[in-house]
């Protein structure tokens, strides 16, 4: 099976589990705090997957990093079931997925912001050092912020209704 297809699993019945709840927001934001923590160090990964540390040892290391994170039990619960499971490595594709249907659950669209120069000078008028790129289109913040909400809500309603070619 695919970690896309584990992921799916874990991130949905990690959904609910946030709906039920009240704390799918803060679900997400745990489960993604961990898997960047996960994803930026070398060394826990190697730590976590030592099969020659114990079980307890490995549950006290991801206690105490969710601790230091701030995660609530329901993430720690989490953590110490993929790691009893040896899934810890599906924990980014998981983040993911759970983000993904949290933002799809509040109405919320995520931009990346793309740099169209590597530096702006002091001094110098930007003009337009950015533009926000969703789903393929690209939209430029230069504008006043109505309008590029209206942009937005156009986007949105385009990616809903999308036109015949």
């Amino acid at each position: 099976m695919s970690y896309e297809a584990i992921a799916g699993r874990y991130a949905h019945a990690l959904f609910d589990i946030g709906i039920e709840t009240g704390t799918l927001g803060k679900l997400a934001d745990e489960i993604s705090a961990f898997a960047d923590t996960w994803t930026a160090s070398d060394e826990l990964r190697a730590v976590l997957d030592n099969p020659l540390m114990s079980e307890t040892d490995r549950e006290a290391l991801l206690d105490a990093i969710a601790k230091r994170l701030g995660s609530g039990e329901i993430t720690k619960n989490t953590l110490r079931l993929l790691a009893r499971r040896r899934r810890l490595p599906v924990l980014p594709s998981i983040a993911r997925a759970l983000r993904s249907m949290s933002d799809d659950k509040e109405g919320v669209v995520r931009a990346t912001v793309v740099a169209r120069r590597a530096r702006i000078e002091k001094g110098r008028p930007p003009g337009r050092p950015y533009v926000i790129s969703i789903g393929g289109y690209e939209i430029s913040p230069s504008c006043r912020s109505r309008t590029l909400q209206a942009s937005l809500l156009e986007l949105a309603r385009r990616q809903q209704h999308p036109r015949p070619s």
